[in-house]
C-alpha cells in the first residue's frame, strides 16, 4: 500500500432502510458512506458492504467511484435483504456488517465494522409502533457512568439493563455523556429503547441555549443506533422550534418530543408522554391503562437522598449500590402490560385486559393460587389466554372452597410469568400479577366463656393483673405497660409506650389525668388511662383490655379532625427474639402509600442477618420469636391493619456476632379506621386506633 492509499479513511456512515412487505422481513437498505481522501490527485476506489450472520459472510453491495483530492466524498450503497429478523427491545437482533474500501488492484485500504438492527418506527393514533406493532414506552430517567474503564462500564450497564427489564422498564431518557457510546452499544445488544436529548446535561440551568454544532455532533454520534427511537427536546430550551428544525434536517426517521408546550406547532409532538412521580400519579396511572399513552416516565433510575435530612430528593428504583428501593415494586406494578379486574370474586369471574403486549399474551403462562392466611392452599393454570392488544377477555376460576375458617384471610393471586428463560430472567419469572381478598363470611362459632380467672391488684402507683402463668403491670403515673411476664420471664426490657405521631413528628402527651379499672363478664380487666395532648382537643383515652390468657388489647380513642394522625407503641424485647415473621405486605419494605407493588403473604427473616430490615405495611400480625418459636405476637384488632418496623437496637453492627446481645426494637402503629364504623363510635365522633399483644409458644 503506497502513501496515496494510506491517505484514505472512512469518516462516518449512516444506515437507513425501508420495509418491502408487511411482515418486515424484506428490507431495502441504504448505507451512506463518507470517505475522506487527503491525497493530491484523484483516486479510483471500490467500496464494498459485507454482511455476517453467524458463520456466513456475504457481499451484499458494492460501488465504484473516484475520490477527489483533499475532500470528503459521499457514496450510497443500496441492497435488498430477505429473511431479516427485526430489532426490538424484547428481541434485539443485530447483524454484523463491514464497509471495505479497495483500490484498483483489489487491495484493502481501510474498513469499518458495525452492528445494526433493523427496526421501523411509525406513529398511528398518537401511539408508537415498532415494526408494525404498538408498544408502550415504560421508562426512567438515566444518567450514564462517566469513567475510562470500558469493561467495568459494560458490566455495570448490563446489570442496570437487567434490573430495568426485571421491573418492566423498556426505555430510558438520557443526555449525552462521556463514553456514552458504551451504554448505547449495550442497549443495542441487550434490548433497551433510548429517548435521547441531543445536548449535554445542564442540571441547574433554568434556560438552555441551543448549540447547533453540539446538536449536530450528538445526532451524528447516535443516528445509527437502533435503540434510539425518539429525539427529546428539553422544556428549558430557549428557542425549541430552531432545535426541532435542526433535528429534522439531520434525521427525519425518528419522532421528536418536546417536553414543553408545543401548541400551534404542526407535528411537533407526535406522541403523548407522561412525566410524573409515583406518589402523585395514582389517578393518572389507572386512566392511562384505559386510555393508552405512548410512554410513561414516572421516576429516575437512582434514588438520591439529602445527606443531612435523609429526605428523598429524587425518587428512583435503586440505591447507588443497586439494591432495590421500595419504589421498584411500585413502578414494576404500574408498568405491567395487563390489567385484571374482578367481576365476581366469590364466583371466580375476572376480566383480563391486554394493555400493551403485541404477542397477544401468548408468550406468557398464567397461573392462580388461593391463600389462607398467607399460605397457598389451592393452585391451578389458566389456558387459552389469547387476547389482542387493547382487548379484554373474561376468565372463570373454580375455587370450589368448602371449608372456610372463621377470621381467616383468603386471597387469590393471578400470576403472569415468562414461558422461556432469557438472559435477564429464568423461566417462570413473574412479570405481572393481581391479588384480591376474597370476602368470605364463615359462620361464627359460639364464643365459649373462659374458665380461667385472672387476679387484680389495684395499687396506688400501678395495676397488676396476674394469671396462671403471667403477670402484667400497668403504670398509673405514666400510663405505660411496665412489665409483661410469662412463666416468670420478662418479655419487655423497657415500658411499652403509646405514642401519637403527626407526619414525622411525635406529639408529647401530658401526665395521666385519670385511671379507671373495671372487670368484664368474660373474666377480662379493662384499665382506662385518660391523658391530654396540647395539639389535640379533648381527652386521649387508652384502654388496656387484659384477657384471662394474658392477651393485651390496646384501644386508643381520640377525637380529632386531623385524619393523618397515627397512634402506635414501641416495644424493646430481649435479643433472643430475633426471628421476625408477619402476615401482610411483603417481602420488600413497604409503607402506607408505597405498597401497591407487593402482595399480602406470610414472610420471615432473621433480624440479625438482615441489614435491610425496614417498615412493613398492611400487617395483620407480626411475631418476634426465638429459635424455639416462643415470643411475642402483635396483632391487628378488627382488621385495623398495622405498620410494623422491626430492627436491632441502633448500635447494630455489620458483624452479626456483635448483634446477638442487642435488644430488638419493634414500632407498631396504625391509622384511624373509625370512619368505617369498625367500632361503634358514630355517636361520639372518636377515631379508634387499636392493636393487641399476646404470647406465642
Amino acid at each position: 500500500m503506497n502513501e496515496v492509499d494510506k491517505a484514505i479513511k472512512i469518516d462516518r456512515y449512516y444506515v437507513n432502510s425501508k420495509a418491502l412487505n408487511e411482515t418486515y422481513d424484506q428490507i431495502y437498505m441504504y448505507t451512506d458512506v463518507f470517505i475522506t481522501y487527503m491525497g493530491s490527485t484523484i483516486q479510483p476506489v471500490k467500496i464494498e458492504l459485507w454482511m455476517t450472520d453467524g458463520e456466513n459472510e456475504s457481499l451484499v453491495a458494492d460501488i465504484r467511484c473516484v475520490l477527489t483530492a483533499k475532500n470528503t466524498s459521499k457514496v450510497t450503497l443500496e441492497n435488498e435483504l430477505n429473511g431479516i429478523r427485526t430489532w426490538t427491545a424484547d428481541l434485539p437482533k443485530c447483524y454484523s456488517f463491514k464497509i471495505v474500501v479497495k483500490n484498483e488492484k483489489d487491495e484493502e485500504l481501510c474498513q469499518k465494522k458495525f452492528e445494526h438492527g433493523f427496526r421501523f418506527i411509525e406513529i398511528n393514533n398518537d401511539m408508537i409502533h415498532i415494526n408494525g406493532k404498538q408498544i408502550t414506552l415504560n421508562g426512567v430517567v438515566y444518567k450514564n457512568y462517566e469513567q475510562d474503564d470500558i469493561e467495568a462500564m459494560q458490566r455495570k450497564y448490563i446489570e442496570d439493563i437487567s434490573i430495568m427489564k426485571s421491573n418492566n422498564i423498556n426505555t430510558v431518557i438520557t443526555y449525552d455523556y462521556t463514553n456514552a457510546e458504551v451504554f448505547y452499544d449495550m442497549c443495542n445488544k441487550y434490548g433497551l429503547y433510548v429517548i435521547n436529548k441531543p445536548m449535554t446535561e445542564q442540571e441547574h440551568e433554568e434556560e438552555i441555549l441551543f448549540d447547533e454544532e453540539e446538536t449536530k455532533n450528538i445526532i451524528y454520534k447516535y443516528i445509527n443506533y437502533s435503540c434510539v427511537i425518539v429525539w427529546n427536546i428539553d422544556a428549558r430550551v430557549n428557542v425549541p422550534i430552531n432545535l426541532y428544525k435542526k433535528i429534522m434536517l439531520l434525521d427525519n426517521t425518528r419522532p421528536i418530543y418536546y417536553e414543553g408546550n408545543a401548541t400551534g406547532l404542526k407535528n411537533y409532538n407526535p406522541v403523548t408522554f407522561t412525566y410524573n412521580f409515583i406518589k402523585e400519579d395514582e389517578k393518572m396511572d389507572e386512566e392511562s391503562k384505559e386510555h393508552p399513552i405512548a410512554g410513561r416516565f414516572l421516576c429516575d433510575y437512582i434514588m438520591i437522598r439529602d445527606e443531612e435530612t435523609e429526605e428523598v430528593t429524587q425518587k428512583g428504583i435503586v440505591y447507588n449500590d443497586r439494591h432495590l428501593t421500595p419504589y421498584a415494586s411500585e413502578l414494576k406494578k404500574k408498568y405491567e402490560m395487563i390489567n385484571i379486574y374482578p367481576k365476581d370474586i366469590i364466583k371466580g369471574i375476572f376480566n383480563i385486559k391486554n394493555c400493551c403486549d403485541p404477542s397477544s399474551l401468548k408468550d406468557y403462562d398464567f397461573t392462580w393460587e388461593i391463600l389462607e392466611d398467607g399460605i397457598v392452599i389451592k393452585s391451578g393454570e389458566l389456558t387459552d389466554i389469547d387476547i389482542p392488544i387493547n382487548k379484554r377477555k373474561d376468565i372463570h376460576i373454580d375455587y370450589n372452597m368448602m371449608d372456610i375458617l372463621e377470621n381467616a384471610w383468603y386471597h387469590i393471586n393471578i400470576n403472569m410469568s415468562t414461558k422461556t428463560e432469557s438472559w435477564w430472567a429464568e423461566k417462570g419469572y413473574n412479570v405481572a400479577w393481581a391479588q384480591y381478598r376474597i370476602p368470605y363470611k364463615a359462620p361464627k362459632k359460639r364464643k365459649i366463656k373462659s374458665s380461667k380467672k385472672a387476679r387484680l391488684r389495684d395499687r396506688k402507683l400501678k395495676v397488676e393483673v396476674i394469671g396462671d402463668n403471667f403477670e402484667i403491670i400497668v403504670d398509673k403515673l405514666k400510663g405505660n405497660i411496665r412489665s409483661i411476664e410469662f412463666d416468670r420471664q420478662e418479655y419487655v426490657l423497657s415500658p411499652v409506650k403509646v405514642y401519637i405521631e403527626n407526619g414525622s413528628s411525635r406529639l408529647e402527651m401530658s401526665k395521666v389525668k385519670d385511671v379507671k379499672v373495671t372487670s368484664t363478664d368474660e373474666g377480662s380487666y379493662e384499665i382506662d388511662i385518660i391523658r391530654k395532648c396540647p395539639q389535640i382537643k379533648g381527652n386521649i383515652k387508652t384502654t388496656y383490655i387484659i384477657e384471662p390468657d394474658g392477651r393485651i388489647n390496646i384501644i386508643n380513642k381520640i377525637r380529632s379532625s386531623n385524619k393523618s394522625i397515627k397512634v402506635g407503641m414501641t416495644l424493646e424485647i430481649p435479643a433472643e427474639y430475633n426471628d421476625f415473621s408477619w402476615l401482610g405486605k411483603g417481602p420488600n419494605d413497604t409503607y402506607p402509600n408505597i405498597n401497591s407493588g407487593t402482595k399480602v403473604g406470610l414472610y420471615y427473616y432473621n433480624l440479625n442477618n438482615s441489614i435491610k430490615s425496614g417498615n412493613k405495611s398492611d400487617v395483620r400480625w407480626a411475631a418476634l420469636t426465638d429459635s424455639d418459636g416462643e415470643g411475642l405476637l402483635v396483632e391487628s384488632c378488627k382488621d385495623i391493619l398495622l405498620n410494623i418496623y422491626p430492627r436491632v437496637h441502633s448500635s447494630y453492627s455489620i458483624n452479626q456476632e456483635e448483634n446477638n446481645d442487642k435488644p430488638i426494637i419493634l414500632d407498631v402503629s396504625c391509622t384511624s379506621k373509625a370512619k368505617y364504623n369498625i367500632f361503634d363510635t358514630s355517636s361520639t365522633g372518636e377515631d379508634i386506633y387499636a392493636f393487641s399483644i399476646k404470647r406465642v409458644i
